[in-house]
């Protein structure tokens, strides 16, 4: 009789799958797949009267488009069948201008907006049978208007001003929507919050502000430089809008002194040092070229060449008398 076999089952492991399970699984990879919202690409601060681009990014996988629908605020204003002859139409919704032409089934184009085209857009993409999937996405679009004209300064005196008096000037940035974020500047430089002056915005009948932000400071020495002061206003809207003006005044009875640059780092020589710097250089001879001879007057003369030597050679004789006045001078200097 043949010995009968064992099987160890220690290291087996035994999975029971129910139905249910599996078909989760499928349902599952399949799905990943399948059609899906990549991005709803919308412009977040477009300015009024231009023309933007709607952009819905889906990946359809092995399914088949049924449509794709946009909607403003919840109202559908474009669709798009590729079964539907012609495939593309739009749909009267305020401030919404479709340019039909260039819109297909992922890009639509709007023209002509308006401030009233701000809101939430949506794109909806479905796909056909078996699954009849539908996605969406969505994003915030706010139409901005933008200045008339770069910022207006206003009040400042041509003339220019003397140290002590005060500057008291306005910086207006006109009809726009939002309104302008106005800043200040004194040669450069952020001024001092008790400087300013924010007045509130002025709204118009079309909606639109008007921006004003005063400025008031009593001037120093300091703020000139090379004789004149310069003060800035810039006005911003949101990254999409930056524009600056500035006054550039002179500075009355200020003095030589005033006018010189602070930012020249080597300072220019005036008349009353130039006899210092003379009686340098006559000290840096004498210590250089010590006198040859006690007594006769001064000479400076030039030997006669020797064969050997390639070079004359100079001598230089200071006398007696040219010390004599040396000392003269320094004792009239102090």
């Amino acid at each position: 009789m043949k010995p009968r076999s064992t099987i160890s089952t220690t290291n087996m492991v035994h999975v029971a799958l129910s139905p249910s399970i599996v078909i989760f699984c499928l349902l599952v990879i399949d799905s990943s797949f399948a059609l899906q919202m990549r991005s709803v690409d919308i412009p977040r601060f477009p300015t009024s009267s231009s023309t933007i681009r709607l952009v819905c990014n889906y990946d359809l996988g092995p399914d088949r488009l049924y449509s794709v629908k946009w909607y403003k605020d919840g109202s559908e204003f474009y669709r798009y069948v590729p079964k539907d002859t012609p495939p593309s139409q739009y749909f009267n919704v305020p401030s919404v201008l479709v340019d039909q032409d260039q819109s297909n089934d992922r890009e639509v184009v709007l023209r002509e907006i308006s401030l009233l085209s701000s809101g939430i857009y949506t794109c909806e993409a479905s796909s056909e049978a078996p699954r009849f999937k539908t996605i969406s996405g969505q994003g915030h679009m706010k139409v901005i208007d933008l200045p008339d004209s770069k910022p207006i300064l206003s009040g400042g005196s041509p003339k220019g001003y003397r140290v002590s008096e005060w500057m008291d000037v306005n910086c207006t940035s006109p009809n726009s929507r939002p309104p302008a974020q106005l800043k200040w500047y004194i040669n450069n430089e952020m001024v001092d919050p008790r400087y300013i002056i924010q007045l509130p915005p002025f709204k118009s009948h079309a909606g639109l502000y008007t921006s004003t932000l005063r400025l008031r400071f009593q001037l120093k020495r300091h703020h000139f430089i090379q004789g004149h002061v310069t003060v800035k206003c810039t006005s911003t809207i949101y990254t999409e809008y930056f524009e600056s003006s500035h006054l550039h005044v002179p500075g009355l009875g200020l003095g030589e002194k005033a006018l010189e640059s602070r930012t020249n780092g080597s300072p220019r020589l005036n008349s009353s040092q130039f006899p210092f710097l003379l009686i340098s250089c006559l000290l840096f001879c004498l210590l250089t070229f010590p006198p040859q001879e006690e007594f006769g007057p001064a000479t400076c003369s030039t030997p006669p060449v020797s064969r050997g030597s390639p070079h004359p050679t100079r001598t230089i004789s200071t006398s007696s008398t040219f010390l004599t006045s040396w000392n003269t001078i320094g004792t009239s200097r102090s």
